[in-house]
Formats: structure tokens, sequence, C-alpha cells
């Protein structure tokens, strides 16, 4: 099984590395302006189509983010890291596994 990541960062799974492939994929979105609060505006976000999502593969799994997974509730074949692992500062260090749909 091949793992490809098409985060923009790279994935670190129970210490094996996995660098970005290059594109990333995304949703789009679409801000609305619907009010505006002492001088701020206040927008609300819509999501459309993915972004550069490679297309459905039988011996390939990609790695997305939640979002991109969110979105596309069909594909078997995408997976977001799952329980992260922080560092003293908290920064992400890596992860123990994966989320899929």
């Amino acid at each position: 099984m091949k793992i490809i990541n098409v985060t923009p960062h790279t994935i670190v799974i129970n210490g094996n590395s996995f660098a970005p492939c290059g594109k990333v994929a995304r949703v789009d979105q679409n801000n609305i302006l619907i009010n505006t609060i002492d001088g701020i505006d206040i927008f609300k976000t819509t999501y459309g189509n993915t972004v550069d999502l490679p297309d459905q593969s039988d011996d390939t799994i990609y790695i997305v983010s939640a979002l991109v997974r969110s979105a596309c509730p069909d594909r078997k074949d995408i997976f977001s890291p799952a329980d992260f692992i922080r560092d003293s500062a908290g920064n992400i260090t890596g992860c123990k596994g994966l989320i899929s749909n």
C-alpha cells in the first residue's frame, strides 16, 4: 500500500515520516460578510469543492487535513492525523495514527 501525504507538513506517525508530496489538497472556502460589530467585520465561511485531491486508487491511501476528509465522506482512501503527540512547549511533533471516514 502506498501512503501519500497531500498536506503541506511532514507527518510523523509512530516514528515513520511521510514528507509532503508537493501538492496540497484543500477545500475551497468563501467568506461572506454577515455583520459588523464595533468596526470589526464578521464573516461566515462556506465550503465548496476539494482542490488538488488525487483520484481514488485501490493501492494508495492519502493523508489529508481533517477538513478535506470531512468534505469527502464517501472516500475510503483518505485519512487525517489522529491523537497528536506534543513536545513540552505544546508543539505537535507527530501523531499516533490516522482517522478514516
